[in-house]
């Protein structure tokens, strides 16, 4: 039997044929010459229909607009009348797919900058087609259609120093909060199969968080990400870039930030309100055991902060539009057994180190840094869905 990942799976000429119904989708604002370079070298590979999008540039930069439509044939321009952002411009794409294409492969998205070569577009495009064939003799090892990406690598001198920390903090985060193993988050080269398109066109994002989104969405959805190596090219240090570094990096790292926010806020009522307790109850005889005062104060802690956290967790965090009622049995689900084990764990290491207050305070805070990652995963993949 042929699998996905040998190249002798499929014929050139099916390969091929099969690149027609493979639609490139380029993003672009303010464009040079070198957009129509890239639909130009995506042509000249096999690839038939191609689509860009007008997001909103100035009139003397619609030049290469007009010139792909008019000689380019099968070249179509989607506009908007204003600067929407990347993921507005993508969504746009795939929502005219979606209509208008309903028997395509799936999508190919590339940025019109030229940092992406027609070679690496062509290695993502054979992996599309071979995995479209899903349950077929030709491709019987696989389950589920992967979101194919294009890794960079950078580790090169030629990369830039700003996209060197920055890919390297954001795919450090990712391992951490989302346990996704990902090389490069924010590379815009990416093939996705046309049953995904209804899926991402609904997600939210308008700029550059929305390709962090997808990602995001894939993990929730357990679609699984297969990294492909290509080309690392930037152009003049990347200079062509539309990317705002301290606005797009929030909006990048925003469900994160704010689900911090969220846990600061409510590790700060749990913080007082454990510690207050803790202060009243330590000289009165109420309790058979420090264990079960420790417990005790725990539960009422927990239940003040969590009542705090579901809240702006379900509002403002994950934005959860699911009926409220079965959302915060989850919700609790999950809560209840960490209150449990942070009590248990917050006792029992305490004892190690001596049996102070100041102590089990302290101890408190590592055991609880520890279950907010733990948490956060459960929240996203299953509470907040």
């Amino acid at each position: 039997m042929i699998k996905c990942d040998e190249k002798s799976g499929l014929a050139l000429k099916e390969v091929n044929a099969a690149f027609s119904r493979i639609i490139i989708v380029i993003p672009s604002l303010n464009p040079d010459d070198k957009l129509i370079s890239a639909v130009k070298g995506l042509r000249a590979v096999g690839f038939k229909e191609i689509i860009l999008v007008n997001d909103g540039s100035a009139v003397n930069y619609c030049g290469p607009f007009s010139l792909a439509e008019s000689e380019i044939p099968y070249c179509t321009v989607l506009r908007h009348s204003i600067n929407r952002g990347k993921g507005a411009a993508l969504k746009t794409a795939f929502d005219f797919i979606i209509t208008n294409r309903p028997d395509s492969v799936g999508v190919i998205t590339v940025d019109g900058d030229g940092q992406h070569v027609a070679s690496d577009v062509v290695k993502l495009a054979e992996k599309l087609v071979c995995y479209s064939k899903i349950g077929t003799a030709e491709c019987s090892n696989a389950k589920k259609i992967p979101l194919i990406i294009g890794a960079r690598d950078f580790s090169g001198k030629d990369v830039p120093r700003k996209s060197r920390i920055g890919n390297r903090v954001t795919s450090k985060l990712f391992r951490v909060f989302f346990h996704l193993k990902i090389s490069d988050t924010q590379t815009g080269l990416r093939a996705i199969a046309a049953e995904y398109l209804p899926l991402f066109v609904t997600l939210n994002g308008d700029r550059y968080e929305y390709e962090t989104n997808m990602l995001l969405e894939c993990s929730r959805m357990h679609i699984p990400i297969e990294e492909v190596g290509i080309s690392t090219v930037y152009i003049d240090d990347n200079s062509g870039s539309h990317f705002h570094p301290v606005r797009d990096s929030f909006r990048i790292y925003g469900l994160m930030l704010k689900f911090m926010f969220s846990s600061i806020v409510s590790t700060i009522i749990d913080y007082a309100v454990f510690n207050i307790l803790l202060y009243l109850f330590d000289n009165l005889e109420i309790f058979s055991s420090r264990c079960l005062m420790i417990m005790s104060v725990t539960a009422v802690s927990r239940l003040a902060s969590s009542l705090c956290n579901f809240h702006f967790n379900y509002k403002i965090v994950f934005s959860c539009y699911k009926k409220k009622r079965p959302t915060i049995l989850r919700y609790y689900s999950v809560c209840i057994p960490q209150m449990i084990i942070s009590g248990f764990l917050v006792s029992e290491v305490s004892q190690l180190f001596g049996s102070g207050n100041f102590i089990v305070s302290i101890v408190k805070i590592f055991v609880d840094v520890f279950l907010f990652f733990v948490s956060f995963r459960i929240q996203h993949r299953w509470v907040f869905v």
